[in-house]
């Protein structure tokens, strides 16, 4: 198996928590330092959230790790507090996906280049 690339760069994300019906989308910029990751991101609801009034956008910095195709970090969404996400990364390092909490929210999540 191949090594995969850093994660450094600029991501589009899309964040789903069905409970409450957000559905966001946005984009995440990471540096990727010796498996060791940091940036910001920000992301909107989207119109095919239920009640887009109902989903605050998400900002914030981002800190984490990444070890082998398991990707970890957290993201302080603002309104929502710090949410955990933690995924793994498919087709060689090109998208991640995986599942986040906050608080007593929780969803799915995938990125990709």
């Amino acid at each position: 198996m191949q090594p995969l690339p850093p994660l450094t760069g600029r991501w589009a994300v899309r964040i789903v928590q069905p409970a409450s019906g957000c559905d966001w989308i946005g984009e995440v910029r990471l540096n990727d330092r010796s498996a060791v990751l940091t940036g910001e991101g920000a992301a909107s609801a989207t119109k095919a959230s239920r009640d887009p009034r109902r989903c605050p956008p998400l900002k914030g910095e981002v800190n984490g790790s990444v070890r082998g195709e398991v990707v970890r970090f957290g993201f302080a969404t603002g309104r929502l507090g710090k949410a955990e996400f933690e995924g793994r990364l498919v087709k060689q390092g090109r998208e991640m996906h995986g599942s986040w909490t906050a608080r007593s929210a929780a969803g799915q999540w995938a990125a990709a280049r």
